[in-house]
Parts: structure tokens; sequence; C-alpha cells
């Protein structure tokens, strides 16, 4: 749902077609039709109008009530976190801390686990607002390691960090169920999950388990192979709506705190990624 000179949109994709609205029921000019595709435009007043009269299916005026709905909580949105009452009118920083040999930012500077510790104090010191720690490389071309590895590499870390300070804001970059369930069990709070929740899905249960928040990203592939030529017909549209998918699946497991991340970088040509970032505000 966008904002245009007071004029607003909502655009539903990939709508059965027994659920479309037949052609003589169309409001006016106000109700566009493609393929499986509708747009409803018009002012707040103009779509609430369309919505509550009998001419959208009652799947279709649950959808577009949601659609207004986020729009007009967007301004307020607030979560807690562990103590931290994060208020999103303003930026949050995250300092990332790879506990690995070879991730792409800081792959081997932290292996050791003192100077992990030590690399997230001084962040945190500096102010950063939340330390992501991650025990498994996912730059292009990284190979996967065992989850027994991954646990080992991150958990002490986590433990040792909140016994310095017990404050601290820890997300786990993870996308395995078990290495999260070990982190949160751990004093984390957030878990960052690359794969948005498909590689391992019982994954959104242990959030749930630990009503902990969780991020969601969008990725196409898998770190090894992502890059190799991926391609997309249109990369906002394909990203947004899997990022949709995955969120109504946290929801309706009872997840509330989530975060959505449109994956710069993670199976993207510079082109796709220039065109996430330069509409950003579509998410």
């Amino acid at each position: 749902m966008l904002l245009f000179h007071g004029l607003y949109g909502i655009e539903l994709r990939n709508v059965p077609s027994d659920l479309l609205p037949a052609q003589d029921e169309k409001s006016g000019s106000k109700i566009f039709l493609a393929n499986n595709d509708l747009l409803i435009t018009g002012s707040i007043q103009d779509l609430l109008n369309i919505i509550s009269s009998s001419k959208l299916n009652n799947e279709l005026i649950s959808a577009a009530l949601k659609a207004i709905q986020n729009f007009e909580k967007f301004e307020t949105i607030k979560y807690k976190i562990g103590k931290k009452q994060f208020d999103f009118r303003f930026a949050y920083s995250m300092g990332i801390l790879n506990v690995t040999p070879d991730s792409f930012s800081d792959g081997g500077k932290y292996l050791e686990k003192n100077s992990a510790v030590n690399h997230a104090i001084e962040m945190i010191n500096d102010g950063i607002d939340i330390i992501d720690i991650g025990g498994e490389s996912t730059r292009p071309g990284s190979e996967s390691i065992s989850e027994e590895e991954e646990i080992s590499r991150v958990v002490q870390v986590i433990k040792n960090i909140l016994n310095e300070k017990p404050e601290t804001i820890i997300s786990i970059d993870t996308t395995r169920a078990n290495v999260a369930k070990e982190a949160l069990k751990s004093g984390a709070k957030i878990v960052n999950d690359i794969s948005g929740g498909t590689f391992d899905p019982e994954i959104f249960h242990v959030v749930k388990e630990f009503d902990a928040s969780m991020v969601i990203m969008h990725i196409k592939g898998k770190p090894k192979t992502m890059q190799n030529s991926p391609i997309y017909d249109d990369v906002v549209t394909e990203v947004y709506d899997f990022l949709n998918i995955q969120i109504e699946i946290a929801s309706d497991i009872g997840l509330s705190n989530i975060f959505i991340d449109p994956g710069i970088g993670f199976g993207k040509r510079v082109e796709d990624n220039l065109c996430l970032l330069a509409r950003l505000d579509d998410f």
C-alpha cells in the first residue's frame, strides 16, 4: 500500500480466478484487473467504501483491510525485546560478529572465543544496540558446517557476553532450529534466519517457544550456489511475495515481533540489489 500525492493503492496479487470481481462489478475506474492481479485505488475513504461494498469476495476484503491496518499502524510500531523498548520511528544499529574462519566481512578475525567476546564488548561500549552472532559463513560459495560445530562456536560466546553485559540484546544468525534453540536458551533474544524459515521450518516453533523476535530474510538458492546466475522477472515482486508468505506462516504460529530483510546480495545480481535498494519503501 503506497501513498503518492494523496492517492493510495492496494495491490492483491495471484488472486484465484473465482475470487476476482466480475467486470460489471468494478467500481468505475477504481478497481483494475490484470490477469490474476487486482489493484484498488483512491483515497482511504474510497478504499473503505469499495471494501465495505458487496463487490469483493470476503477473502479479498480481509486481505485489503489488513493492508490498511498495517499502513495505519506503521508509524506507531514498537517492539519490546528483552528489557529494551524499540520504537521504530528511530533507527537502531546492529553489530555483526562472525565466529567463523571464512565469513565475508570479518571471517577469521574473531574465531577465538575471547577475541569474539572482547570485540562484542567494544561494539556495545561504542553504542551498538544489537549484537548479531553467526557461527556459519553464508558468503557466496561457502561450505556448510555441522550443527554441532555451529553450536560450539556461538553458545559460549553468547554466555560470556551476557556475563559481562547482561542487558545486551543478542541476535543469533542461523537457519537451524536446534542452533536457534541453544542460542535462545543461552540468552539470545532474536533469531536472524537468512532463509526466512525455509531451510528448517521448525525454527518458527522454536522462536515461538522462547517468545523471541525473528528476522525473516529472502534468499534465492543456497549460499554455496546462490550467485550462480540468479534470474528474476520482477525482483521486487518476487522478494515481496516470498516475505509475505513467510510472515503469514510465522504469524499463524503466533510470532509477533517480526522483521523483514530483502536479502541484498543473497542470490541477486547487481541490478537486482540496486532495484531493491531504490524501492525499499515498497516493503
